[in-house]
């Protein structure tokens, strides 16, 4: 089936693609939040020590890609773009494109597993704003892709990435011995609460644990990457505070599993593999970070999928 005027948008945060991006790309998201200079010169250092730039954006691409590779398998010529909140390229520089590939149907993606306003409302909102000040005003059909963070497939494509890496690293899992932590960006639970944030996190991690036959002694949900206003009550447990409890249980090896993050950037490069890891080695565990799904075979098939089940469900109420 033809879907010639049909496009994927791909919404994601964003991240500097080269070291003179990065202190701007850092004042662009604080700005307004009065976040002292000393904050952003360490955020500045963090990136430097993870080589000057972030993957963010290569590694959508690469998504975006293994994308459309599989929908053009299936004969469907859905085009796919990719738009930043915070860097190039843009979601207005997006939009442009959408104009002038003549795009009348647009399916939104935004790059995060688990929905909260500050995951998906703020990207709804900005594109929309865009939207509305261009041309194609009234003029495209806009669909967004329903939450994921409990579809089959994402969890399938956890658990594939932990029996891969563990196999690759030649990791013994003895259960009395050894701790699962999944983790997430911690937000204010103001906003958590809003949204059921902490219960979707809690209910990815379970159903991988399930799949995995984890027993509920040996995994727990842990936040990370807490950048806020310390006046204000944000998720825990911190990760870090999360290994000292694990290792007085006596357990000798954690394994990191980021399941609130689907591409490597700062806060998986330096909080998880530096922080975390140089946390747990200090105090004496064995620690393995698993990958993120990125260009999972199975994260992409479901990345695909809804993509086409949303373009089909369009396509025939279209047709009524």
């Amino acid at each position: 089936m033809s879907f010639s005027k049909a496009a994927l948008l791909m919404l994601g945060f964003g991240g500097p693609q080269q070291k003179d991006e990065i202190r701007p790309f850092i004042e662009k998201i604080v700005s307004g939040r009065n976040v002292p200079k000393e904050r952003i010169d360490t955020v500045v250092e963090q990136y430097n020590i993870i080589g000057g730039k972030s993957p963010y954006v290569e590694l959508t691409f690469r998504q975006a890609k293994a994308i459309e590779e599989i929908l053009q398998q299936k004969n469907n010529d859905i085009k796919i773009y990719c738009g930043m909140l915070h860097s190039e390229p843009s979601i207005e520089n997006a939009i442009g494109e959408l104009q002038v590939d003549g795009i009348d149907h647009v399916i939104v993606l935004v790059m995060a597993p688990q929905r909260t306003e500050i995951s998906f409302e703020r990207y709804k909102q900005r594109f929309e704003t865009l939207i509305n000040s261009s041309s194609l005003k009234n003029k495209i059909k806009i669909d967004y892709i329903d939450p994921w963070y409990c579809e089959p497939l994402f969890i399938k494509a956890i658990c594939d990435q932990i029996t891969k890496y563990l196999a690759a690293n030649n990791v013994q899992v003895d259960n009395n011995l050894v701790h699962y932590i999944f983790t997430a960006h911690s937000i204010p639970i103001k906003v958590s609460d809003a949204s059921t944030y902490d219960e979707q996190v809690n209910k990815t991690a379970y159903l991988v644990a399930s799949q995995l036959s984890i027993t509920n002694d040996n995994w727990s949900v842990a936040y990370q990457s807490r950048s806020g206003d310390l006046n204000d009550a944000w998720l825990e447990p911190d990760v870090l505070s999360t290994l000292e409890n694990i290792n007085s249980k006596g357990k000798k090896t954690v394994i990191l599993i980021p399941i609130g993050f689907v591409v490597d950037h700062v806060e998986v490069l330096y909080d998880l593999d530096i922080l975390a890891v140089n946390k747990a080695r200090e105090i004496g565990l064995a620690v393995f970070r698993v990958p993120t799904v990125s260009n999972n075979p199975l994260f992409i098939e479901l990345l695909a999928k809804m993509t086409l089940d949303k373009a089909l469900s369009s396509y025939a109420h279209r047709a009524k």
